[in-house]
């Protein structure tokens, strides 16, 4: 299989999975009900896990943060791995955007509150995501340039000449 093939195959998968994922998302953070509903069952749970010596620095607010960090994350990695690699960045700020709309649909959801909070920890999220593709992305530099080509004179390192006495 070509490489052209196998990097439209790849492209392929990834973008289904991409759009199961964000439906999944769209799905979680759209809907009317709040995922933990009242909040109680998750503080019931905190409080046998501090029985058994979780740290107390794990709170509400911190799980929800880190869940917020966390839903993101796959799809600014899967949106930066469908973009050229010198463009990573682009998957951060569509991502920001994507979730800015979705806290400003929440506003008009009874039962949803749109936060700042959720909208930087989401960014924060996309932003690690997209990162993560970095080191294992090619650069266009050195893509399809093969290693076995003689550079140009302008570019080629010139040794300096010895003289002879």
């Amino acid at each position: 299989m070509g490489s052209g093939v196998r990097r439209r195959a790849t492209a392929i998968v990834v973008t289904v999975m991409l759009a199961a994922y964000a439906g999944i998302v769209a799905f979680v953070v759209l809907s009317p009900a709040r995922v933990d509903g009242d909040g109680m069952p998750v503080y019931r749970a905190l409080s046998r896990a501090y029985s058994a010596g979780l740290p107390r620095w794990i709170t509400y607010p911190v799980i929800e943060t880190a869940a917020n960090v966390l839903i993101m994350l796959p799809i600014g990695l899967l949106l930066a791995l469908l973009l050229p690699a010198r463009y990573w960045w682009i998957a951060v700020l569509a991502c920001s955007a994507l979730s800015l709309a979705v806290e400003g649909a929440q506003l008009l959801l009874p039962n949803r509150m749109a936060s700042t909070a959720d909208w930087m920890a989401n960014s924060a999220g996309a932003a690690i995501g997209a990162a993560l593709t970095i080191p294992f992305r090619r650069t266009p530099a050195a893509e399809g340039v093969p290693r076995d080509i003689e550079p140009p004179p302008s570019i080629r390192r010139v040794e300096p000449r010895t003289t002879r006495r």
